[in-house]
C-alpha cells in the first residue's frame, strides 16, 4: 500500500487555522472539520510546569541517593531464639507469690529484658528446658518456639504475629518451684523486625516523602519538628496534602442548610510554609492546584467521599444520622450539577518542599555603648570609654 506524504501543515486549509491559534485561554481545535484525525492546541502554564518537572527531577535524584546511601549502611540483624513471655499470675503461680521478674540483661528492644528466670516446656512428646523468660510480663503468656522444635514437644503452633494467640496450642511450663498448665499461647513466631522511630528514620536521613497524609493530622507543626530532628542539615522533605478549597462546594451547601461543617479545617499552603519555617526548615516552596471532579448521581459522589476517610471536624454533628436526614442530602446534592449536568466538587491539592537549615548560631549577649562614649573614644583615641590606657578593643554586638 503507497503512503501519502506527510504535507498537511503546508495545505492551505491548515495554515489558515494555525495563523489563527494564537492568544486563546481555552483548547483551540486547529484541524479541519473533515479531517479523520482532530488536532487540538492546548495551553499550558509554563510556569507551573517548570515548577513541577523541577520538583520530579529533584525527588528523582534524592530517592537515588537515599537509595544508593542505604545499600552502604551497614545494620545489626539479632536472631531470637525461643523465649516465654509470662502474665504476672503466672510467674507467681511459678516462682512464689510476690515475685518479681528479675533483669538478667537489656534487650535492643526499649524496656525489654531478659530475665534470670528459665522454665521447662513439656509437650505431649518430649520437654525444651532453660528457656529463658523475657519481661516486663505480658496480659496473656505466649511461648515462641522453632519450627524445629515442634516435632519435639510434639506440637503443632501456626506461625503467628506476636500476641495473636487465638486458636494455638497451649503446654506445661516447670520451675524449680511449680508448675502451670496453659490452654494456648505456643506460636513459631512470623518473621518481623523490632525498631524505634529512630531506628527507622535515623537522624541522618535524607528525604522525607508525605504524600497526601498531612491533612489528616491533628497537630502539623509537632510533625514538622519531628522531621526536622530525623533529617540530616540539607535533608529534603516533600508532601501533598488537601488544603482549604477542597469540597468547598459541599461545605456551602451544609452551611446554606444549617448543618454542621462537613469537612475538617484544611491548613491553608502559605501558613504550612510558615510551620516549615518555625520548625527549622529552609528555603519552603509551596504550589497548589484545584482539582474538579464530576460525579452522574449523588450515591455516586458519597460513595467516592467515604472512601477518603471520616469527618474529623471537632463540631462535626456528634451522633448518627437518620434514613430521612441521608434522603434529604441526597436531595440537596442535586444543587451541585454544573452546566454539564454532572455534579462538580473541588478539591484543592497543595504541594510543598523544604531542606533542613543548619543549627542556628545563638548570639552572645549584647554590648551596649552610649553614644556620648563612643565619641570621646574616637577624641581620644581610648578603646573604650572606661579605660584611660587604651589597650585591647572589645567587640561590640
Amino acid at each position: 500500500m503507497q503512503s501519502r506524504p506527510l504535507a498537511i501543515a503546508h495545505q492551505p486549509q491548515y495554515r489558515e487555522r494555525n495563523r489563527e491559534a494564537h492568544g486563546f485561554d481555552e483548547v483551540c481545535k486547529i484541524s479541519t472539520d473533515d479531517s479523520k484525525v482532530t488536532v487540538l492546541v492546548v495551553p499550558t502554564d509554563e510556569e507551573r510546569m517548570m515548577a513541577r518537572e523541577a520538583l520530579r527531577a529533584l525527588s528523582r535524584s534524592y530517592i537515588t541517593g537515599v537509595l544508593k546511601e542505604q545499600k552502604q549502611q551497614p545494620f545489626l540483624v539479632e536472631v531470637s531464639a525461643h523465649h516465654i513471655h509470662l502474665t504476672q499470675e503466672h510467674v507467681e503461680a511459678l516462682f512464689g507469690k510476690g515475685h518479681q521478674l528479675t533483669k538478667h540483661a537489656d534487650l535492643s528492644q526499649p524496656g525489654q529484658f531478659a530475665c534470670k528466670e528459665q522454665l521447662t516446656i513439656v509437650g505431649p512428646k518430649g520437654r525444651i528446658e532453660r528457656v529463658r523468660v523475657l519481661g516486663p510480663t505480658r496480659k496473656y503468656t505466649q511461648i515462641e518456639i522453632a519450627m524445629t522444635e515442634q516435632f519435639k514437644l510434639g506440637v503443632q503452633p501456626p506461625v503467628r504475629e506476636s500476641g495473636d494467640i487465638a486458636d494455638t496450642p497451649g503446654c506445661t511450663l516447670e520451675s524449680p518451684t511449680g508448675s502451670v498448665k496453659v490452654d494456648r499461647g505456643v506460636i513459631c513466631a512470623l518473621r518481623h523486625v523490632h525498631m524505634t522511630p529512630e531506628d527507622a528514620l535515623p537522624a541522618t536521613a535524607q528525604l522525607v516523602w508525605a504524600n497526601m497524609m498531612l491533612h489528616a493530622v491533628v497537630d502539623p507543626p509537632a510533625l514538622f519538628e519531628r522531621w526536622q530532628q530525623l533529617l540530616r542539615v540539607d535533608g529534603f522533605v516533600m508532601f501533598s496534602c488537601l488544603g482549604p478549597g477542597t469540597l468547598r462546594e459541599l461545605r456551602a451547601l451544609y452551611a446554606q442548610l444549617g448543618w454542621p461543617p462537613a469537612t475538617p479545617g484544611f491548613v491553608d499552603m502559605h501558613d504550612l510554609g510558615d510551620m516549615l519555617v518555625q520548625a527549622g526548615f529552609a528555603d519552603p516552596v509551596m504550589d497548589q492546584e484545584t482539582l474538579t471532579l464530576q460525579y452522574d448521581t449523588p450515591q455516586a459522589l458519597l460513595d467516592e467521599l467515604r472512601t477518603l476517610g471520616g469527618n474529623t471536624a471537632p463540631d462535626r454533628f456528634a451522633g448518627l444520622r437518620t434514613p430521612r436526614w441521608r434522603a434529604r442530602l441526597l436531595r440537596e446534592l442535586e444543587a451541585l450539577r454544573g452546566r454539564g449536568g454532572k455534579l462538580e466538587l473541588s478539591f484543592e491539592v497543595a504541594y510543598g518542599h523544604a531542606f533542613r537549615a543548619a543549627p542556628r548560631l545563638r548570639p552572645g549577649e549584647a554590648t551596649s555603648i552610649s553614644l556620648d562614649d563612643m565619641r570621646a573614644m574616637v577624641r581620644s583615641g581610648r578603646s573604650s570609654p572606661h579605660d584611660s590606657r587604651g589597650g585591647e578593643a572589645k567587640a561590640v554586638r
